[in-house]
């Protein structure tokens, strides 16, 4: 289980201190992104059951994958397959939404 953050969202030390102990603590991976790579939706993304590999894998928009930074991809992609990037330019530009706006998982 991953979790992705962009920990200057988040005002007090105290507070981000608190939350990585909690998300340790409770076996999630910490995957820490950039301000920038947050506004490029490095966080919007749609997770999904990989029934091939037993894995997980993740749609996200062109944008955020070409918004994250090497080591962000290689974390991206040790946790997650395929990861399926679509070119959303123009409804991000005129809606603003994201990739987690368009697609909606549902339970097998």
């Amino acid at each position: 289980e991953v979790v992705i953050i962009e920990w200057s969202s988040v005002e007090l030390a105290e507070q981000r201190i608190e939350m990585k102990e909690k998300f340790i603590k409770s076996g999630y991976k910490i995957i820490e992104v950039s301000y920038d790579e947050m506004n490029a939706g490095a966080a919007m993304i749609v997770e999904f059951n990989n029934l091939k590999t037993g894995g997980t894998g993740i749609i996200c928009t062109r944008t955020c994958l070409e918004g994250f930074t090497e080591d962000v991809r290689k974390i991206y992609n040790e946790y997650f397959s395929p990861i399926i990037a679509v070119d959303l330019k123009v409804h991000g530009m005129v809606g603003g939404s994201s990739v987690e706006c368009m697609i909606q998982p549902v339970e097998l």
